[in-house]
Parts: C-alpha cells; structure tokens; sequence
C-alpha cells in the first residue's frame, strides 16, 4: 500500500518493496499495489479495492501508519481479523499505531537523530557557505506489536 506515487518517500518504500519480494523470489504483481495518498482514508480506499480481488491478499505493508489504519478499519467493517486474515504493518510508528486494536506492528523511523543530522547539516551550509550533497542512511527498527502473525 503505497503513498502518493509522484513523492520521493513513496517511490523510494515502493523500491523496497520490490526488493524484498526479489530478495525471496516472490513474483511482484502490480495488482497488490495501491496508491493511497497518506492518510487513513487512502489506506481505507486501497483496502476496499483489494477486497475486491478474486485472491486476497494475507499480507498488508503500508507505507505509513496512516494508511495501515486506514486498512485496518475497511479489514474490520468487512468482517475480516486481524491478524488471523490480514497482517499490516505500517511505517513511521506515530503514537496512535500502539493504541489502534490489534496494536500495529510498524517499522520507527529514528526521527530525532534524522533531525539533529539535518540541523547539523544546515548549520555547516550556513557556517560555510557551501552546500555539498550527502547522503546519510539511519536504520529503522521493527516495532512487533500484535497486527501480524505467520501465514500457515
């Protein structure tokens, strides 16, 4: 369940996506791809069409939180659990992901440190006058709540 596809964090979760799926050799279907726009209600829109499949899904990967919940609400209003038909997990872990029910499992961003880098960064652009493009990679942490189980 991806965001907006035309935003650089949405193409870039998407990449990963596709790269996990290689990494274990499952085929990509362009039919288990969503476009939702960040917020709850794209994440209830995308869940409802992949209700609609002839072969549900057991796994829902939501770019942000936002769109898990929104996943969350469509999976639930259809009669469907979580985890037993569905797991989710979001991005981001926003506060609301732990109280949601089943709590959501999601992947945490480090945001303080991404930003006291960028505060770092600025203050050396500011300081010097030039700005030399780096990247800087921070590694999320898998938060394991209760929205996903094995597939049998």
């Amino acid at each position: 369940m991806a965001g907006p596809l035309k935003t650089r964090s949405a193409l870039n979760r998407l990449k990963g996506y596709q790269l996990a799926l290689k990494k274990h050799k499952i085929e990509y279907n362009d039919e288990l791809v969503g476009e939702g726009d960040f917020r709850i209600r794209g994440g209830y829109q995308v869940m409802k069409r992949f209700l609609k499949l002839a072969k549900l899904p057991t796994a829902i990967f939501a770019a942000n939180d936002l769109l898990a919940l929104g996943a969350m609400q469509a999976i639930q209003k259809n009669n469907f659990h979580i985890p037993e038909d569905f797991s989710i997990i979001g991005f981001n872990d926003i506060e609301l992901a732990s109280f949601v029910y089943p709590p959501l499992t999601t992947i945490r961003q480090p945001m303080q440190k991404m930003g006291a880098l960028a505060v770092k960064m600025l203050l050396k652009i500011i300081e010097e006058g030039e700005f030399n493009q780096k990247k800087v990679m921070l590694k999320p942490k898998l938060i394991i709540r209760e929205s996903c189980k094995k597939n049998k």
